[in-house]
């Protein structure tokens, strides 16, 4: 008969032992955002004018840092266009909705739209107001 007490009280400090911890965590703010995973290049215009050549083969890649309760992240582009240090920071500010990529020695600051499959980033360079399309690889 002693046995049985003793059973119960060791699955019940086994139940409260393995409580799920996800449940408590807060949301990631970049994963609500949803710009977190790998973006590849779908379109880019120049002044509202696309040239008719199909882009590939640029990606960029954020993800979360040790952080995850910021809107901050690393990202990683991969491309023809930049050939330095294509990684670094970002951090988004919801109320202007822009991001801010920076690098070692540079500052991008990109205005964004996003929904589930698409990123679109607007950017002046030189004058030129650069619109790029993303699309959200799975």
């Amino acid at each position: 008969m002693k046995l049985i007490p003793s059973l119960l009280l060791i699955c019940l400090l086994f139940s409260v032992g393995c409580q799920n911890d996800d449940e408590t965590a807060p949301p990631n703010p970049l994963s609500e955002v949803g710009i977190l995973g790998q973006w590849e290049i779908q379109q880019r215009s120049y002044g509202g004018i696309a040239p008719l050549l199909p882009f590939c083969c640029q990606f960029f890649e954020f993800k979360d840092d040790e952080a995850p309760d910021d809107l901050t992240g690393l990202y990683k582009y991969e491309g023809d266009i930049y050939t330095d240090n294509n990684e670094g920071t970002f951090t988004i500010d919801l109320q202007n909705t822009t991001i801010l990529l920076e690098r070692e020695d540079k500052q991008f600051l990109l205005s964004y739209q996003i929904d589930s499959t698409s990123l679109t980033l607007n950017y002046d360079e030189g004058g030129v107001e650069i619109e790029e399309v993303w699309r959200k690889l799975e």
